[in-house]
């Protein structure tokens, strides 16, 4: 089918629960909800199933999440735990509407020591992942698909790339469905695209002077090795040359500039070639060379541009690790005498590259480096290690890391920052008095915040604006990744789940959850659970599910009315409750039933106790003025 035939084929993402039916799933014994395509808010006492609901619709989903991924892989299971006590088996069953089309799959697990009836129906899924696998390859986008459990938590704020990249379209559903959400996937992504985008327009230079000391310290590592040669091999003239080689290296102007530092390093290894015999003087000589080469690449290119693998000869590494490995082979010395060899050669490749890539952020430079690390030659199983199929792999994985990496910025030059720039403002407009979200480097890695117009540290915020911030932010990222190429991503269609919606806010906020996720994220699908009235009063009846369980059995009741009630009808109306501290509203209705019956003397004595508590309460001034009413009289 060619492309064009494709992509009429293809339907643009509608991705909607239709309804959810789940039996003997934890406290749920049977229960099927029809769910709207925009909002649903579950509303329950505590125990009443609300999160039992949310983690049935996240098991099935994850489901779809993987196959997306990967062909036929497993999503997650129904485990004996969710078994409902006292039954054999536990089925959950989930509808979706996609691509005008209905899917639907069943998840079924039978209890231990019982025989299963009937098996989980997964045919429905496969089929719809394979649709969304070539809505990707077609167009590039993907449905988001995200929970965020009661456990969600800002604990650390590290924006410290240790991860995936989270640059490529199918890391939407990276940690997505995960039983506790923490955030750091967040914190990695929006570190990784502000290095792209600050280093940018960086040059060498500049890179030298931000991370003179992660150079230093690979330098000192290597005179470490070195010394401990000299001192073992050479006469006490060497070793007083020795000396004399490395004291620019106690200057820290040195790693500030490039140049200096390439030509004294290659002085240094010219002189352990010089001086050594021929085994060493080999490997040597193969280190002096690729330096040289350094030297001449980064003149040509100090200002770091998009064509930086292209421009570089990939051979060079190839040809530089068969000598290395060569010399090795051919080492005829004691095993200690190797090892020696080994380390300070490979020490002095590794720095070649940390010098030759200089432009690789962070996550690029730590891959880099594990890879270096992990593939040294080791000792007596050095001879086994590297064959000339393994050098070539290990010089293509490094070749892989630096395409990656240009790839990656291409990338974001592409979009000169607008992903950034979406969650930026997707906060900004959620809650307006924060703004400009960033990473500041000094004096360590850490996210600020601007709030009122005063610079935070976002650690130091309460709970409730860490989660705020990372909540809004995280689903705009995600919708971000999800549709690259789209004109405005925060149109992308999704499903999201959020328990406890209200968790950790401020009443003023948890009034503005509802209107401000549906109104920026207008496309997306929410399930959420609260127990807020601020947030039902912000609600239209026809989404909202109140759960009960009556004779062991989880319902649920539909309501007419809730949108702008005040918080003391939802409590009582919608959620059976008093708006009042039980006693206060027995002596409240004592007060209004004595001056009904014209007992004034005794009403006034009863306000007067309830003033102690309820100074200017409405009710004690309605009160009031009945009894002036009635003195009146």
């Amino acid at each position: 089918m060619s492309i064009n035939l494709l992509k009429n084929n293809l339907k643009e993402i509608q991705m909607k629960i239709k309804n959810i039916h789940i039996e003997n799933f934890r406290s749920i014994k049977d229960i099927s909800l029809d769910l709207s395509p925009n909002l649903n808010v579950l509303v329950g006492v505590n125990g009443a199933g609300k999160t039992s609901i949310l983690e049935s619709v996240s098991t099935s989903l994850s489901w779809i999440v993987n196959r997306i991924q990967r062909q036929n892989s497993k999503g997650n299971s129904i485990s004996d735990g969710d078994i409902r006590n006292e039954t054999d088996y536990s089925r959950i069953e989930i509808t979706i509407d996609e691509a005008e089309k209905v899917h639907s799959w069943k998840l079924f697990k039978g209890a231990r020591g019982t025989i299963a009836l009937e098996k989980s129906n997964l045919n429905d899924v496969s089929n719809l992942a394979q649709y969304y696998q070539k809505l990707l390859s077609v167009e590039n986008k993907l449905p988001v698909i995200a929970y965020y459990p009661v456990s969600r938590e800002v604990e650390r704020i590290m924006p410290e790339i240790k991860g995936r990249d989270s640059l490529y379209t199918l890391d939407v559903y990276d940690k997505a469905l995960s039983g506790k959400r923490d955030y750091q996937a967040f914190f990695e992504w929006f570190r990784l695209q502000d290095d792209i985008l600050n280093e940018q327009s960086a040059s060498r230079s500049i890179w030298f002077r931000q991370n003179s000391g992660v150079i230093k310290r690979q330098v000192k590592s290597l005179l470490n090795k070195v010394e401990a040669l000299v001192r073992s091999s050479y006469d006490d003239s060497r070793i007083e040359r020795f000396r004399h080689l490395i004291e620019p290296f106690d200057n820290n102007e040195i790693y500030n500039e490039p140049r200096y530092l390439f030509s004294d390093l290659s002085r240094l290894i010219s002189m352990i070639a010089l001086d050594s015999d021929k085994l060493y003087k080999s490997g040597m000589t193969e280190i002096q060379y690729i330096f040289h080469q350094i030297e001449i690449y980064s003149r040509m290119n100090d200002n770091m541009h998009s064509n930086e693998a292209d421009s570089f000869n990939f051979n060079l590494l190839e040809e530089t690790l068969e000598k290395i490995i060569k010399g090795c082979h051919q080492f005829e010395g004691s095993d200690e005498a190797r090892n020696v060899y080994i380390d300070i050669i490979w020490e002095l490749f590794v720095v070649s590259n940390t010098l030759i890539f200089w432009w690789l952020n962070e996550k690029g430079r730590n891959d880099l480096m594990y890879l270096l690390r992990r593939n040294k030659p080791r000792k007596s199983s050095f001879l086994k290690l590297f064959s000339n199929s393994e050098i070539k792999e290990l010089s293509l994985s490094i070749e892989q890391i630096i395409h990656r990496e240009i790839d990656q910025r291409k990338a974001a030059y592409q979009s000169e920052g607008r992903e950034l720039e979406i969650v930026r403002n997707v906060i900004e407009q959620f809650i307006p008095e924060y703004s400009e979200l960033r990473v500041q480097r000094t004096p360590h890695p850490h996210m600020r915040i601007d709030k009122d117009g005063k610079s935070f540290d976002l650690s130091q915020m309460s709970d409730g604006e860490k989660n705020l911030i990372t909540l809004v932010g995280d689903i705009a990222r995600r919708l971000a990744i999800a549709n690259p190429t789209s004109s405005n991503p925060l149109e992308g269609n999704g499903i999201i789940l959020i328990d406890e919606i209200d968790l950790h806010l401020h009443p003023k906020w948890q009034r503005l959850m509802i209107p401000q996720l549906t109104k920026i994220f207008p496309n997306c699908q929410f399930i959420i659970t609260t127990h807020s009235p601020q947030v039902l009063g912000n609600t239209k009846p026809e989404n909202i599910f109140i759960l009960e369980q009556i004779d062991g059995k989880l319902n649920y009741r539909k309501i007419e009315e809730s949108f702008g009630m005040s918080v003391e009808r939802v409590i009582e109306l919608i959620m059976d409750d008093s708006a009042r501290p039980e006693k206060i509203q027995k002596d409240l209705d004592k007060l209004f039933e004595l001056i009904g019956r014209k007992r004034i003397k005794d009403a006034i004595e009863l306000i007067t106790v309830l003033k102690n508590d309820l100074k200017t309460d409405p009710d004690i001034l309605r009160a009031e003025l009945l009894i002036r009413k009635a003195e009146l009289k």
